[in-house]
């Protein structure tokens, strides 16, 4: 069995909580401190509150008024899609795929930890990509440990920033699902 090389994750966990710094400074200098970005995220921000007032609204009323504004908002989402997420997930994958090559070249080889279990299939050819086929079932390569850190770290530190959409655009962007009305009495006594 190969030897185990702590250092090098802690090396890559650093190296992708590095990245993650310096990828989120970008975005903010290209994306989230634009006039564009923050002229529609006024606009998504301002058809939410629209869209509150109007349940405040007699049912009738509010039917008519719910149409107009969830075309706004639509139309407001899909703008602000455009500025935030397909400009900030180019850099992402951009520079997130530099770092994946760089980690796949540098620790070719390089054992850095044992799982304390015998990992799924799918999960197992993450664990050991990169590795010799004598490492073991149960070693974890640097490009594993890159992986793990990158779900984890990457949108912590976005939030922890306070950069990207807030909860409240996020969550009057999110798409509305019909509600099931449950059955009536009149149906079940047939």
């Amino acid at each position: 069995m190969a030897t185990i090389e702590l250092a090098v994750g802690l090396q890559v966990a650093a190296l992708v909580t590095a990245t993650s710094l310096v990828l989120e400074l970008l975005c903010w200098a290209f994306v989230y401190r634009t006039s564009g970005y923050k002229a529609c995220l006024a606009e998504v921000e301002a058809a939410a509150k629209k869209l509150a007032a109007c349940d405040a609204l007699p049912p009738a009323e509010a039917a008519k008024k719910r149409t107009k504004l969830d075309e706004a908002m639509k139309t407001a989402s899909t703008k602000f899609s455009f500025h935030a997420k397909i400009k900030t997930g180019l850099f992402t994958m951009v520079i997130m795929g530099l770092l994946y090559r760089f980690v796949a070249a540098s620790y070719k080889g390089v054992v850095v930890g044992v799982l304390p279990f015998d990992p799924p299939g799918f999960i197992a050819g993450f664990a050991r990509s990169g590795l010799e086929p004598g490492a073991g079932d149960r070693a974890c390569s640097a490009l594993f440990i890159y992986i793990l850190c990158t779900m984890c770290v990457r949108g912590n530190i976005t939030k922890a920033l306070g950069l990207g959409p807030s909860r409240s655009v996020t969550a009057a962007m999110a798409p509305k699902w019909p509600t099931l009305e449950p059955e009536s009495d009149k149906t079940k006594s047939d």
